[in-house]
């Protein structure tokens, strides 16, 4: 997952500093394109650890998680959301590229619920909320929450 810094703030360039291999770090965490468009990658970090880190919660603009789920069985193509965090499932553009799964939120608060969509994508205990084809099941998740909602 990569989150991305807004870097526009008053304090941000005030709270970067260089380690001795001269890699830009905010706190302990190391910052890409520290001058242009800053990043982090946290591929191993927990990330309710994260939503509670100091930094992140002052620069916090958004994270981003893009995965080539080649070995997932099929899933709907089209928009998934839960919680804060919205997914994009699209279909490989050929054969040698797998789909591309896309799950982005743009609150701190909603680093856990990428991990949360991610996993309901896997295991296909979610539907989207907007296919890109032909419904999985005779009725969409819009449909079937409107029903419920009638009762």
């Amino acid at each position: 997952m990569y989150i991305y810094l807004n870097s526009e703030l008053p304090n941000f360039s005030n709270s970067l500093w260089r380690d001795e291999n001269d890699i830009h770090r905010l706190g302990s965490m190391s910052v890409h394109s520290a001058l242009s468009f800053p990043y982090l990658d946290t591929k191993s970090t927990d990330p309710i650890s994260l939503s509670k880190n100091p930094h992140l919660q002052e620069f916090f603009l958004k994270a981003v998680s893009i995965t080539f789920p080649k070995y997932m069985l099929h899933r709907e193509y089209g928009k998934y959301v839960y919680g804060k965090a919205t997914a994009e499932l699209r279909p490989a553009e050929n054969d040698r590229v797998a789909d591309a799964l896309k799950i982005e939120t743009l609150s701190i608060d909603g680093l856990e619920d990428i991990m949360i969509l991610k996993e309901k994508l896997w295991s296909g205990d979610i539907l989207p909320i907007k296919s890109y084809e032909k419904p999985q099941i005779s009725k969409t998740k819009n449909f079937l929450m409107n029903l419920i909602s009638k009762k």
